[in-house]
């Protein structure tokens, strides 16, 4: 019982480093890392709702990590910087 408690306490630890990231490509692997775990106690306590939930970001986080390491500019990932680097754009043309 205490390996599948590591492994929920393992995955709730890498959702909250998750909310510390700034990159998008730490942060969709740190989700990765979140989802195999709460995946594998999910499955280890028969937890139905949280296998579905994390067996379906799987592809999601997969599918927006390679977009992102396709991506050449970090602000096409990072929409606040996009909107703060469009944001300077207009203010200097007043």
């Amino acid at each position: 019982m205490q390996t599948i408690n590591a492994l929920g306490y393992a995955a709730s630890a890498f959702v909250v480093l998750t909310f510390y990231m700034k990159e998008m490509v730490p942060l969709r692997a740190a989700a990765l890392c979140s989802n195999v775990c709460f995946l594998a106690y999910g499955l280890s306590l028969k937890l139905g709702p949280v296998v579905v939930l994390h067996a379906a970001l799987i592809p999601i986080n997969l599918w927006r990590l390679s977009q992102a390491l396709a991506c050449k500019q970090p602000h096409h990932w990072l929409p606040h910087q996009r909107l703060q680097l469009l944001m300077k754009r207009v203010t200097r043309s007043r």
